[in-house]
């Protein structure tokens, strides 16, 4: 714009000048050494202007050839770089499209084109993965960690997604945990180490890891209670595999005290007491937790346990009843108590109370084993084939 209200300044002057001097061309002498040039004041002006326009033009045609290789060069690269970029993005979106051979090519073709050939590299990983071409795969990784070694932690993340999503858990670990001493705080390691743990069920290494990041938000919270209740019902039953009362107690005490009063965790614990033998421990501790609260596979779980004294333990289970009032678990256990006992007439009102309150094949076979023991078989044959048909249905 500037350029073009000057040349329009010019013409004007010009054309001022002009018509002033048409009255009178003046005369301009130019002595030069031996030479003597004569001339009007218009002609001069009109000579001095084309020559300044032609030492102009001649100015920008040097520059232009000049500057042409390298504005050509710069033209090429651009090319280079949009070519690159559509095929970066064309290879992604086949990649999306479960494409994966078609990606790895469109990925590759113009990664060194690419402003950020790293992200080329990380999708043609994927996609020879995918295709099983691991030896290509692995070869594309180095090649994204040699174009930026500064996105070592990008590389060997996606090294270790590729790896899990294998299966070859030890070696994703063993990527994770390098990745962890580099950045030991960064969640997405975090994330993954989680994961891996759990999907190798090594859940020692999992409960201190899950207790080391609980306030750092790397997981929802209920999927940290989730995974964390699953490691330590986990442990007391590797600890229960031997029938050694004194693992289960070492179990028991890696517990944290915000997880003890977990029904669930609690259950597993006075199983693994049961199935070690220590069944007076298991039921003080479901009498204590049954004081405080209804837990009725905990009720279920202490008919089937041997006390000093049956008749004690039938006491027991009456005073919950008084407690809890007539539920069915209770009146089952009860039954059962009172078959132990050998109180048939106990035993049948306890357990037909039950069937009444809720038909379940526990009940049905409870019974059955009751009407064997006072010789009435076809009875027994009755309610054996009943509760296994309830059985079958549910």
């Amino acid at each position: 714009m500037m350029r073009i209200l000057l040349l329009v300044l010019v013409f004007a002057a010009a054309a001022a000048a002009g018509v002033y001097l048409l009255g009178d061309s003046g005369y301009v002498l130019i002595n030069l050494g031996a030479y003597i040039v004569e001339t009007s004041v218009v002609t001069l002006i009109v000579v001095a202007l084309g020559g300044g326009l032609l030492l102009m033009f001649a100015w920008r045609a040097l520059r232009g050839g000049i500057r042409a290789p390298g504005a050509i060069r710069q033209s090429f690269r651009q090319r280079r770089m949009e070519r690159a970029r559509t095929s970066y993005l064309r290879g992604m979106l086949r990649l999306t499209q479960g494409r994966p051979k078609d990606a790895e090519v469109d990925l590759v073709r113009h990664a060194a084109h690419h402003d950020y050939a790293l992200l080329n590299y990380l999708g043609a990983a994927e996609a020879a993965d995918a295709i099983g071409a691991f030896d290509r795969r692995d070869r594309y990784l180095e090649l994204a960690y040699a174009t930026r070694p500064d996105a070592e932690l990008s590389v060997l993340m996606k090294q270790a997604d590729l790896q899990t999503r294998r299966g070859r858990h030890a070696e994703s670990l063993a990527t994770l945990v390098r990745l962890r001493d580099l950045h030991p705080h960064h969640p997405g390691v975090l994330r993954r180490l989680v994961d891996v743990y759990e999907q190798s069920e090594d859940w020692e290494p999992l409960r201190l890891l899950l207790e080391q990041i609980e306030r750092e938000s790397v997981i929802p919270d209920e999927r940290w209670q989730m995974l964390m209740q699953t490691c330590y019902l986990r442990l007391l039953e590797s600890a229960g595999e031997h029938r050694r009362l004194d693992s289960v107690h070492g179990a028991w005490e890696t517990v944290s005290k915000r997880f003890r009063g977990d029904a669930t965790v609690r259950r597993g614990y006075i199983r693994q007491l049961a199935r070690c033998g220590a069944d007076g421990e298991a039921i003080a501790l479901i009498t204590q937790a049954l004081k405080a609260e209804w837990d009725a596979e905990l009720v279920l779980l202490f008919g089937e346990m041997r006390a000093s004294d049956d008749v004690s333990q039938l006491a027991v289970v009456e005073q919950w009843l008084r407690q809890y009032d007539e539920r069915p678990e209770l009146l089952l256990v009860a039954g059962r108590l009172c078959l132990r006992a050998r109180l048939w007439g106990r035993a049948r009102s306890y357990l037909e109370a039950s069937l009444t309150k809720r038909k379940s094949p526990d009940t049905l076979f409870a019974l059955a084993r009751l009407a064997e023991e006072t010789k009435e078989s076809d009875r027994a044959r009755g309610l054996y084939r009943e509760g296994l048909e309830l059985a079958l249905e549910s």
